[in-house]
């Protein structure tokens, strides 16, 4: 990730270029439920999405892109989970 922003600050000193990683998730029904490996991320409960998504933030993710393909769960479910229990601990930065 370092190399990443420094390579790119050489390219465009001063211009912001946001990181973007893709991640594979399927969210259980169950908020404690410990992560097991699918292709590419992660099938596992809330709280340790959020651990994950803290994880992602502190090396430099700036987006993070979920790809529910081997989710189990109805899709409105998932995205209504996220949006209330997960969503709320990343709010929008101030310009």
């Amino acid at each position: 990730m370092k190399d990443c922003g420094e390579l790119s600050g050489m390219k465009q000193p001063g211009v912001f270029k946001p990181f973007t990683q893709t991640l594979y998730i399927d969210l259980l029904e169950n908020p404690d439920e410990q992560p097991t490996k699918i292709p590419l991320g992660f099938r596992l409960g809330r709280n340790h999405l959020l651990e994950l998504l803290y994880k992602f933030q502190a090396i430099g993710v700036n987006h993070l892109v979920f790809v529910p393909y081997f989710a189990r769960r109805p899709m409105e479910e998932m995205i209504q989970e996220i949006g209330e229990e997960i969503l709320p601990h990343f709010p929008t930065h101030d310009d």
